[in-house]
This record gives structure tokens, C-alpha cells and sequence, in this order.
């Protein structure tokens, strides 16, 4: 039995949590496949991935965050064992604190799932232009599309924290994100290049738009918050919402540009979706007018419901 899969069986024996060989065998696929040269992995445990990574191209050069410190010490000798002590630099040290300054051409995250969102907050500023971030473990054992095979309270806190993590990925105007139905679930998020940082803009009965409109003036006398989404100095879209019983509710949408349709939207849904988080509610409901949906829509977690509006769940 060689190294690698000596260590594997460990994992297995130990109840340790190590990537899916399917998971593995994308991640290293990608690796190869966009010439990473650099990588970033959140979450050692005992150092199978970043071994399995650094075993690639002889020119790989891992930085690998290991919080545990067993875990940490046996990674340690484990990377020493296949000789790449000089190619994986190990850490021990909560992820959320470390401080690097280095660029990545991929990152991968499998650490804590609770912090998957702020795990990505944080180091999608260590990404390369050109750059990945993978995340594994999104399906959960499949617990996250049928949370009904839990009856645990602590599991199924988590996998409303890993449901809460997808939402983000589908709304992120930032990054263009696909999610992979390959190991335990691996999404891959690369920079859009077409993103500019949206300015909100909440509106009042004393703005002049909205004193010149009926329709907005109803909104806010009903208790609505109405934003205006504008970049670069640029409007592009009006929205308000409500909260209506457990859920929120976008009843009020227009676009001002047609070109940026689907990135406006996002815009919208992540700005309502901060507050939702904020408030402990889950669904968000929206009534998107017909000239506006767009190929995809489903693939930012827009899915119909039965009456006539579509909804995205948290």
C-alpha cells in the first residue's frame, strides 16, 4: 500500500472527513486542466487533498490552514513521509485569522461548513484574475436536498448554514458559480468579469421620483422599504419589499437597463437575501415581470411557485 492511500485509510479508520474520490478526482482535474500553479486549501485535516494536489505537476506550490491540532501534526508527518514538505507549507491556525497576502490560482475550501461564507469573504482576495474557488461537501450526504434524513438538531442547524452558503453562491453577482452533482456536491466560482460594485439608495416620500409617482408613493406609506440599485453613478433598477408572515416579499421591479437584467436582479436578491439572513427568515418571494426572465434563471435559485411568483429558498 503506497503513502497516499495509507493515509486514506487512516481517514477512513479514524472517522476523519477527507474529499470524495469523485470530488478529488474534479478538483485535480481542474487543477491540471487551467494550469494552476498556486493553491490555497482551507482545511488540512491530515493532509490528503494537499498531497493529492502537490503529487500533480511537480511545480505546484500548496498553502494548506489546519486549525485542529492533531489533525495539523499528523498532516505534518504525512507531507514529510511523501517528501513535499518543500512544495506544501502547513499552518495551524484558525483560517478566519490568518493573515496572506499571496495569490492563488485556485482555492479550495473544506473546512468548518458554518463559515463556508465567510471562508469565501475572506480569501476571494487572495484570488488571482483568472482564479477558481472550489467548495465541497454542498449536497451534505444529501441531507441538504432532504433534510428529512436527519432528525439531529445540530445537523440540521448545519445544513441550513450549508442551504444559506448555496443561496449566496447562486446570488453573488461577483463570481459566476456552478455547482457540480459530482462527489458530496462541488461548486466552482470564477470573478465575472461584467460585475461592478452596486450602490443602494433608499428611497423616501420627500425624493423627487417619488413624489412624482402614485405607485411609489404607495409603497413606502405601506410601510415598504424602496431602493433605486445604481453602478457607477448609472441606475439601473428599482425595488421594494416586505415581510409577509415567515417570508419576504420583492412586489415592486423595474429595470432601466436591458443589458443588465440578469446581474440587477442578483443585485436586488442579494441585497433582500443580507436582511433575510439578518432576520432568520428563509424564502424569498418576487413577482419578475415576463419581459424579464431571462435563459438560466433557475440557476441563480429562482424556481416557480403556485402562485404565479417565483421563489428562492435560503
Amino acid at each position: 500500500m503506497n503513502e497516499i492511500s495509507q493515509i486514506k485509510e487512516y481517514a477512513r479508520k479514524n472517522s476523519i472527513p477527507i474529499v470524495m474520490d469523485k470530488g478529488g478526482e474534479f478538483i485535480c482535474r481542474t487543477i491540471v486542466d487551467r494550469g494552476c500553479k498556486k493553491i490555497l486549501e482551507i482545511g488540512s485535516a491530515i493532509g490528503y487533498s494537499a498531497i493529492n494536489f502537490a503529487s500533480l505537476p511537480d511545480d505546484i506550490y500548496v498553502r494548506t490552514i489546519e486549525i485542529d491540532i492533531d489533525r495539523y501534526s499528523r498532516a505534518v508527518d504525512n507531507i514529510k513521509n511523501c517528501g513535499l514538505e518543500n512544495r506544501i507549507k502547513i499552518t495551524n491556525e484558525d483560517a478566519l485569522d490568518a493573515l496572506i497576502d499571496e495569490k492563488f490560482d485556485l482555492i479550495f475550501i473544506d473546512a468548518a461548513k458554518a463559515q463556508y461564507e465567510k471562508f469565501f469573504e475572506k480569501f476571494k482576495h487572495n484570488l488571482s484574475e483568472n482564479g477558481v474557488i472550489i467548495t465541497d461537501n454542498l449536497f451534505f450526504h444529501g441531507m441538504v436536498e432532504n433534510p428529512q434524513l436527519t432528525h439531529n438538531y445540530s445537523t440540521i442547524k448545519l445544513i441550513r448554514k450549508i442551504r444559506k452558503f448555496v443561496s449566496f453562491l447562486q446570488l453573488n453577482p461577483e463570481f459566476l458559480t456552478t455547482i457540480h452533482d459530482t462527489g458530496d456536491g462541488v461548486s466552482l466560482s470564477m470573478l465575472n468579469p461584467d460585475f461592478i460594485q452596486p450602490e443602494y439608495t433608499q428611497l423616501s416620500l420627500e425624493d423627487k421620483n417619488v413624489s412624482c409617482s402614485p405607485q411609489l408613493s404607495k409603497e413606502i406609506e405601506y410601510g415598504n422599504k424602496v431602493y433605486s440599485v445604481s453602478e457607477e453613478e448609472h441606475q439601473t433598477g428599482l425595488f421594494s419589499y416586505h415581510k409577509k408572515e415567515d417570508y419576504f416579499v420583492i412586489s415592486l421591479i423595474e429595470f432601466y437597463d436591458r443589458e443588465r437584467i440578469k446581474i440587477t436582479l442578483m443585485n436586488m436578491l442579494m441585497f433582500v437575501r443580507k436582511d433575510a439572513v439578518k432576520n432568520g427568515i428563509h424564502l424569498i418571494k418576487i413577482k419578475l415581470p415576463s419581459d424579464c426572465f431571462f435563459d438560466g434563471i433557475e440557476r441563480i435559485g429562482l424556481s416557480p411557485c403556485g402562485d404565479g411568483m417565483l421563489v428562492h429558498k435560503l
